[in-house]
């Protein structure tokens, strides 16, 4: 097998069918290429709509992960399974130029890992808004700074990298949240990483999974990630959680308590 081309879904029976027509149209009918879905047990049962295209087409493979959840997990799950020997990873909502898949895989000859960047010239953000853009590019910044890294899109979800690659370092990963690539980079700090632009394009159908949440995973994966060598991220998780308590205290004691003429 020379490529597998891995994807994480949750909630995306509509367009995974899509996804697949697209993949089949660019990497053409050979048999040297495989998908691996990995579905976190979709409450839209995007599981069912992947099993049912597994059974008509022996190149899909379909794991539904009923014990986990997670996005980082997801992927490293479906780098674990795959037989090829290059690995692509992106998403199941058409957002990622499926027709640069090729690309990427090429881009392997050079180097262990390559990336699709929204921000390297030919690449773009489609119809974002100025927020999210000055949101995203401000925590490309940040990621790049504190994790010692130098790419233009650190946070991308769609980037291929050499399954000897990952088996060299993959007991040493702790996948979390929504940013696998930026651990991938620290783990394995390549010398060289080819940049492959593409444009972010709108989503077709389901929903966006951009939330609070992500926000918050983002900046704990960015303060393990640097400090991982010296706390463990048990123990860093359960000295935030204190940190936030203080914090909530203070600030009840602060607007809270009576002041000096309240007490007179």
């Amino acid at each position: 097998m020379r490529v597998s081309v891995v994807v994480p879904t949750y909630n995306e029976r509509e367009s995974l069918p899509l996804l697949v027509n697209a993949l089949r149209d660019v990497m053409g009918n050979e048999t040297d290429w495989e998908l691996i879905v990995v579905d976190d047990d979709s409450p839209d049962e995007t599981w069912k709509v992947a099993e049912d295209m597994a059974s008509k087409d022996r190149r899909i493979r379909i794991y539904r992960r009923l014990d986990c959840r997670g996005l980082s997990s997801a992927v490293v799950a479906g780098l674990s399974m795959a037989g090829g020997e290059r690995v692509v990873v992106m998403d199941a909502d058409l957002q990622h130029d499926v027709t640069r898949v090729p690309q990427l895989v090429a881009a392997l000859d050079d180097t262990p890992l390559a990336v699709g960047t929204r921000y390297a010239p030919g690449g773009g953000v489609g119809g974002w808004g100025r927020g999210r853009v000055a949101l995203s590019q401000a925590a490309t910044v940040v990621c790049n700074l504190v994790l010692g890294l130098a790419v233009s899109d650190p946070m991308s979800g769609f980037f291929a990298v050499r399954r000897e690659e990952f088996n060299r370092i993959s007991s040493r990963l702790n996948p979390r949240g929504y940013k696998i690539l930026m651990e991938l980079m620290v783990v394995m700090r390549p010398a060289r990483v080819e940049e492959i632009p593409y444009v972010f394009a709108p989503r077709v159908c389901g929903e966006s999974k951009l939330s609070t949440r992500v926000v918050w995973d983002f900046g704990f994966a960015l303060i393990e990630l640097l400090t991982r060598s010296v706390v463990s991220p048990r123990f860093l998780k359960y000295g935030l959680v204190g940190l936030s308590g203080v914090g909530v205290y203070a600030f009840c004691l602060l607007y809270t308590s009576p002041s000096p003429r309240d007490r007179g």
